[in-house]
């Protein structure tokens, strides 16, 4: 069942990228600024909710966080001088899936209900 679920999350994963990929060829094509410089980077719906922020948090590390429409988080990817993280949260808002990269530990943990799956490689 984990796997199933970590399936989708993978092929969700993989349409996001797909899609940055063709707005980056379109946005390619079009003239542009040569830079657009912020702390942060806020995207509203209609309603004026946010639903993706992409921000540079105290310390210096990246934070890049996506909420549903009714303003639940559901992504969050961050990078910092420890490493790197993305979890993608469930219907509860529950860490489903971690893919953490540190100096000390890669990891995948996948979660569902009580139940968890960690595959850790290369702990120092």
């Amino acid at each position: 069942m984990a796997w199933r679920r970590f399936t989708g999350y993978a092929i969700v994963f993989l349409i996001v990228a797909d899609v940055i990929t063709h707005a980056r060829r379109a946005a390619a094509a079009q003239p542009a600024t040569a830079a657009v410089r912020a702390r942060a980077i806020e995207l509203v719906d209609e309603r004026g909710r946010t639903r993706a922020l992409l921000d540079v948090q105290p310390g210096g590390k990246v934070l890049f966080r996506l909420w549903d429409s009714t303003g639940t988080i559901r992504f969050k990817l961050e990078a910092g001088t420890a490493g790197s993280g993305i979890v993608l949260m469930d219907n509860r808002t529950d860490a489903g899936i971690q893919l953490l990269a540190t100096s000390s530990a890669t990891s995948v943990i996948l979660r569902r209900d009580a139940a968890e799956r960690v595959l850790v490689a290369g702990r120092r």
